[in-house]
């Protein structure tokens, strides 16, 4: 397995318990429920698509 595989693993698991995260908040009737939701479930996905536009920019600069 290559470095940049390993990130892209990374990066769909952070975007999918993110996504786990903001699903599991929707059912969830709490004032809370909001603060999870954007805060973690949203930072979750932020970062994933982070790593992952990271690691597509990072190998562009490595062919080059």
């Amino acid at each position: 397995m290559t470095k940049d595989s390993q990130r892209i693993r990374i990066a769909s698991a952070l975007v999918f318990v993110g996504l786990g995260v903001e699903g599991f908040t929707l059912r969830w009737s709490h004032p809370t429920a909001f603060f999870v939701f954007a805060g973690i479930g949203g930072l979750l996905l932020l970062l994933g698509v982070l790593v992952f536009l990271s690691t597509l920019l990072g190998g562009a600069n490595r062919l080059s």
